[in-house]
C-alpha cells in the first residue's frame, strides 16, 4: 500500500507541475469550440509474459498472454449524441488458447435539452452472446456536461512552435490568429491537406519554407486526439439478463473529466458506480481511474494510469489498487510497440505484485 501511495503522490505532483506550465500559456488548448465532436477507433493488440522460477519442478513457471480487440466511436452535436464502446479478449495460457467470455460494451443515445443538460437511453453488457456469463443492463437517465474535440487547437499550437523554430515568424501568433488557424484545421476532412496548407499561408501571412511545410504536414497527420470537458450522469434501469438468474432494478452513476493541458499532455479521470436498486447501500461496485498521457517525441508517448476497484456485497468489502505505466513507440503508421509496468495491491495481498510486459498494437482503421 505504501508503494501505491508513493507512486500516486508522485503522479499527482507531476500533473500539478505540468498544469502550471500549461496555465502559463496565453492561449489554452481548451480555448476552442467545435460545432461537432466525434471520435472513432478500432485497434488490435496483445502482450506476452513468461517467467521461469529457480526450481526444477517448474511449479512456479508461468507463460501467458492475451490478444485484444478494442473499439470506440462517439459523436456529440448541438442536439444529439451517441457513444458505443466495446472490447473482447483471447487469453493464452501455456499451450492452450481459450476465448475469454468477458466482452464489455456500452451504448448510449443522448438528446441534449440545452447546451449541457441531456437525457439518454442505452445498455451495458458483459459476457458473450450465447454464453452463460452474459449480463445486460437496460438504462435511462439524466446527465449534465459536454466534451469538446480540441485536437485542431492542439495542432495549431504545435504549428505555432514549428513556425518559430523554423524562423518563419519571429514571435508567437496572436490569439485570434491561432483560433482562426484551429478553425481552418478543423475543416481538414472536407478541404483536404493541400487546401489547408494553402489557406494556412494566407492566415499566417508569410510563405512557408520546405522544412516548415514537412513539419506542419507531419503535425496535421500524426498529432493524437485531444479532448476537454466533463459530464456527470445518473441512471436507473433493469438487469434484463443475469448469469445467476437474479434479475433486478439497478442504479448507476458516472463522472468523466478530460483536459488537454497543452498540445502534448492530457489528463483523463473517470468514475462509475453500480448497484442493485433494492440493495444500493449493501451491494455495489465502484470503479475509478485517473490517467496522464504525455507525448515525448513525434513517435513516443508515455501513459500513466491509476485504477481503483471496490466491491461491497454479502461477502464483505474488497479493494484493488493498480498503477500502470506504459511507454509506446510508433514503428509505422499503424504499428506500435509498448513497454508496460504494472503494480497491484489490494484486499488479501501480503505484498504488492508487479509484472513487466512487451506488447504491440495494430490499428485496423
Amino acid at each position: 500500500m505504501e508503494m501505491v501511495r508513493k507512486w500516486t503522490s508522485i503522479a499527482v505532483a507531476f500533473v500539478i507541475g505540468l498544469s502550471g506550465m500549461a496555465w502559463g500559456q496565453s492561449l489554452s488548448v481548451c480555448d476552442y469550440v467545435s460545432p461537432k465532436s466525434q471520435f472513432t477507433s478500432l485497434s488490435f493488440g496483445g502482450n506476452y509474459h513468461q517467467f521461469n522460477d529457480r526450481y526444477r519442478d517448474n511449479s512456479g513457471n508461468t507463460m501467458s498472454g492475451n490478444l485484444a480487440l478494442t473499439g470506440s466511436t462517439w459523436e456529440e452535436g448541438p442536439e444529439w449524441g451517441y457513444r458505443v464502446e466495446g472490447s473482447t479478449h483471447l487469453r493464452l495460457s501455456g499451450a492452450t488458447a481459450a476465448l475469454d467470455y468477458n466482452l464489455d460494451s456500452t451504448s448510449q443515445l443522448r438528446r441534449y435539452l440545452n447546451e449541457n443538460i441531456y437525457v439518454f437511453g442505452g445498455a451495458n453488457s458483459s459476457g458473450l452472446p450465447g454464453q452463460q456469463g452474459l449480463s445486460v443492463d437496460a438504462l435511462a437517465g439524466l446527465g449534465w456536461g459536454r466534451y469538446q474535440d480540441v485536437t485542431p487547437m492542439a495542432k495549431a499550437l504545435k504549428i505555432d512552435e514549428i513556425l518559430r523554430e523554423q524562423k518563419v515568424v519571429s514571435q508567437s501568433l496572436a490569439s485570434d490568429k491561432l483560433k482562426e488557424l484551429a478553425q481552418l484545421i478543423g475543416k481538414q476532412r472536407e478541404l483536404g491537406l493541400e487546401e489547408v496548407m494553402k489557406a494556412m499561408e494566407k492566415t499566417v501571412g508569410v510563405s512557408l519554407n520546405v522544412a516548415a511545410v514537412l513539419a506542419i504536414q507531419e503535425t496535421l497527420l500524426t498529432t493524437p486526439a485531444r479532448y476537454c470537458g466533463w459530464d456527470v450522469s445518473v441512471a436507473v434501469g433493469y438487469n434484463v439478463i443475469n448469469p445467476k438468474g437474479q434479475n433486478s432494478a439497478v442504479a448507476t452513476a458516472k463522472a468523466n473529466f478530460a483536459k488537454a493541458l497543452d498540445p502534448r499532455t492530457e489528463i483523463i479521470v473517470n468514475a462509475r458506480w453500480r448497484a442493485p436498486l433494492a440493495l444500493a447501500l449493501e451491494s455495489s461496485t465502484l470503479d475509478a481511474s485517473a490517467s496522464l498521457h504525455r507525448t515525448l517525441s513525434a513517435d513516443t508517448e508515455l501513459s500513466t494510469m491509476y485504477n481503483y476497484h471496490r466491491t461491497q456485497d454479502s461477502k464483505g468489502l474488497g479493494e484493488l489498487h493498480t498503477l500502470d505505466v506504459t511507454m509506446r513507440t510508433q514503428l509505422q503508421t499503424s504499428l506500435s510497440v509498448a513497454f508496460n509496468f504494472q503494480a497491484n495491491y489490494g484486499t488479501g495481498y501480503e505484498e504488492p505484485e508487479w509484472n513487466f510486459d512487451v506488447s504491440f498494437k495494430y490499428d485496423l482503421f
